[in-house]
């Protein structure tokens, strides 16, 4: 608890601190984020560039092989029980 308390009064000074920072220092704050956030936003859209319609395609055919496989397994599951049932019936 006493850690606790300790963290909440040094996370309040730091406040009181950026509060009596001259207004020269806070804008350069907000041009820092808002500089992270322009890039975060780049290179999301880059990342969309990116993947285009290929990506969609290559994506679309690694479904379509997914489920054939699915498929192909499920028929080998039925081929084999039906073997086995009926080697019980014999």
């Amino acid at each position: 608890m006493g850690e606790e308390i300790e963290r909440l009064s040094k996370v309040r000074g730091i406040g009181e601190s950026i509060a009596r920072l001259p207004s020269a220092c806070l804008e350069n704050l907000n041009c820092a984020e808002e500089i992270r956030e322009a890039k975060e936003s780049a290179l999301a859209s880059s990342i969309d560039q990116i993947r285009g319609k290929d990506y969609d395609k290559l994506v679309k055919d690694i479904d379509d092989i997914q489920n054939k496989s699915k498929r192909a397994y499920v028929r080998l599951y039925e081929k084999v029980g039906e073997d086995v049932g009926s080697h019980f019936l014999n």
